[in-house]
């Protein structure tokens, strides 16, 4: 798990992934539990102690190579690193960091609805994939955060409902329905994973320059649907839009607040906390509905989805369409696990691509 904060952490700046933890210099232990044993006397000088010479863990039969070789090196860790990649926070500041990281995900859910509404699909079907799709989310982020063999970047990667499938999406519920667009969600999917394996292949095309261009993208993409979002601009014509507004800049302004001169577990929630103040501040001023809150307080709070929408269809006519979002879905991955490297490593020069 990776949380950047602007913090100074009190542990030596040059630390060492040791398996699946980041160790600091005078913390390290003369024998590690993989057995792996420490390059440097533990009565070495001070002066040579700055860093050490990574060991992999004890090869297996499943992964003769060690399951942490591509992430064995020695970093350099950022100062306002909090908790970097395999470093636990104690068990409350963990409960409300997941919270928070699950109403973020949350947002991008909408993405459903309006694939779902453009089929036609009843309130039951939507319902039961929103389920669905909260549970999806989470059994990939646990795939994703595994390291084990091709599973897995080992970083705290939560994929999400990307808005890049949303036109494709849109045209096939147009042309084919729900079932159209789920055969071609998993063309998209086929796309995506035979892509992956060729990453290694072609290094090459993954210089620095073009690896910071990947994540500038990332971040403009996220920046412009946090942009329309926040402004409400689907609202212009209500009056009700500088209500919008309003709240939209309260959100924000807490959340900035909070991280910049918040203490401890406020400072590592300041986005949860900054939505739900903004919640709190909609419904107060009559922003949601009356309906939807009867909807939302009526829902039970456990039950099984019924996927009984499930049907698949194969639309030749949208595998451009299909194949360029799989494609640019692949690259944005790219750019996600690269900024979570770099995030972990202050000397980070290129991807890793072992990880991606």
């Amino acid at each position: 798990m990776s949380v950047a904060l602007n913090q100074e952490p009190a542990i030596p700046p040059v630390v060492r992934h040791t398996d699946g933890a980041f160790v600091p210099d005078d913390d390290l232990p003369a024998q590690q539990p993989n057995g792996s044993a420490l390059v440097a006397p533990a009565s070495a000088p001070a002066a040579e102690k700055s860093a050490y010479t990574p060991l992999a863990p004890a090869p297996t039969q499943e992964d003769p190579g060690g399951s942490f070789r591509a992430l064995d090196s020695i970093k350099t860790r950022p100062e306002d690193l909090l908790y970097a990649v395999d470093e636990m926070p104690p068990w409350p500041r963990l409960l409300f960091l997941g919270m928070q990281h699950a109403m973020l995900l949350s947002v991008n859910l909408i993405l459903i609805v309006i694939v779902f509404r453009r089929a036609g699909a009843g309130d039951a079907a939507t319902l039961s994939a929103l389920s669905l799709g909260m549970i999806a989310l989470a059994i990939s982020t646990v795939l994703q955060s595994i390291r084990k063999g091709p599973i897995g970047s080992g970083y705290l990667a939560p994929p999400v409902f990307s808005a890049i499938y949303i036109g494709p999406t849109v045209l096939a519920a147009g042309a084919g329905g729900l079932p159209a667009v789920f055969g071609m969600t998993m063309f998209a999917g086929l796309v995506e994973i035979g892509l992956s394996r060729l990453l290694s292949k072609l290094r090459a095309l993954f210089p620095p320059a073009i690896s910071g261009f990947i994540v500038v993208i990332v971040g403009l993409q996220l920046g412009l649907i946090g942009t329309g979002d926040l402004l409400g601009v689907e609202h212009i014509h209500r009056p009700t839009f500088h209500y919008h507004l309003i709240i939209g800049g309260l959100t924000l302004a807490t959340m900035c607040a909070l991280s910049v001169w918040g203490r401890s577990i406020v400072r590592l929630i300041c986005s949860l906390l900054g939505v739900v103040i903004g919640v709190l501040a909609s419904i107060g001023a009559g922003l949601v509905p009356a309906d939807s809150m009867r909807s939302f307080l009526d829902a039970p709070i456990l039950a099984v989805p019924e996927p009984h929408y499930l049907a698949y269809d194969f639309q030749f006519s949208l595998i451009p369409a299909f194949l360029m979002a799989g494609t640019a879905a692949m690259l944005r991955t790219v750019g996600v696990i690269t900024a979570c490297q770099k995030i972990n490593d202050l000397d980070w020069k290129r991807p890793e691509l072992k990880s991606i």
